[in-house]
């Protein structure tokens, strides 16, 4: 867990002082869609190799789709409730 953590406070101190320069944004968005891709790749292949899984798709398919759109939902809302408290700049007549 330190490790984890301590990688995230370089990454972002690193972040801050490359900010400003462009190239750098660019590649390391790139990076982390394609890292986030290949993830969900790798998430859908192990969950295919455990039998379990597959034999008791039917009993948790729904339980798993109400639970991941209730979560996606709960997230937006949220998300939308707090640029509004935070982010939203006061328009100007």
């Amino acid at each position: 867990m330190i490790i984890i953590f301590s990688l995230l406070v370089v990454g972002a101190v690193i972040g801050h002082y490359y900010k400003s320069n462009r190239y750098i944004i660019k590649y390391i968005h790139k990076v982390s869609f394609w890292s986030v891709l290949i993830l969900l790749f790798l998430l859908g292949f192990s969950v295919g190799q455990n039998d379990t899984i597959i034999n008791n798709l039917h009993k948790i398919g729904l339980k798993s789709l109400i639970l991941s759109l209730a979560a996606v939902l709960g997230s937006a809302v949220l998300s939308m409730f707090v640029y509004n408290i935070y982010f939203k700049k006061e328009e100007h007549k």
